[in-house]
């Protein structure tokens, strides 16, 4: 009989050695399982955001590069650098808006996610080129008041010294903030102001 409960202390206490050993065992498994999982899902991650990252300094590079070479244009430069025939006019005349509108419809071309250019010179003239189905309404109001100087975003493209800024939202109607602006403003070397900003 002693040697019956004694089989069976030593049955039962192999069993609870050998649970908590399968345990243990599955409790580290299941660590180092999530613990890899983590690390793999980790670097996937920094993986995919560097290409992502990659791609969308590729796009902002031609981004810039376009709106460089637009901006730059002997002949845009020579049309708003003009005065206005009407002094005080918030308005191009048609033969400079077509010129300004043929000069934003390349740039246009090229940029397929472009919603609009806006485009003020230095006499307080305002031309708005806005893409389809974009409403015109909240942008209206520039060709009287003029951008706001003393915005964040404005304060910021005139400590840039003539290089492009990117801001979060849309700069001149703060209530699409479902896309970004890239803002600038080229200075005229000859009078050392700035002659047009550009949004």
């Amino acid at each position: 009989m002693k040697k019956i409960k004694l089989r069976w202390q030593i049955i039962i206490a192999i069993i609870i050695v050998s649970f908590l050993s399968v345990t243990v065992s599955v409790f580290s498994v299941y660590r180092i399982s999530i613990q890899t999982i983590r690390e793999q899902y980790i670097k996937q991650s920094e993986e995919k955001l560097s290409a992502l990252n990659v791609l969308a300094d590729k796009e902002l590079s031609n981004l810039v590069n376009i709106i460089r070479n637009c901006m730059l244009d002997d002949d845009l430069i020579s049309v708003i650098s003009e005065e206005p025939l009407v002094e005080g006019s918030s308005y191009y005349d048609s033969k400079s808006k077509t010129s300004i509108s043929e000069q934003v419809a390349d740039m246009v071309s090229q940029l397929s996610k472009v919603e609009g250019v806006f485009l003020f010179d230095d006499y307080n003239r305002y031309i708005m080129y806005l893409g389809n189905g974009e409403k015109t309404a909240p942008y209206l109001t520039y060709y009287t008041t003029g951008p706001d100087k003393d915005a964040d975003w404005y304060q910021a493209v005139e400590q840039s010294k003539g290089k492009e800024i990117f801001w979060n939202g849309d700069v001149l109607n703060p209530e699409n903030r479902r896309c970004f602006s890239v803002v600038k403003i080229l200075n005229d070397t000859s009078k050392y102001k700035p002659m047009v900003f550009w949004s």
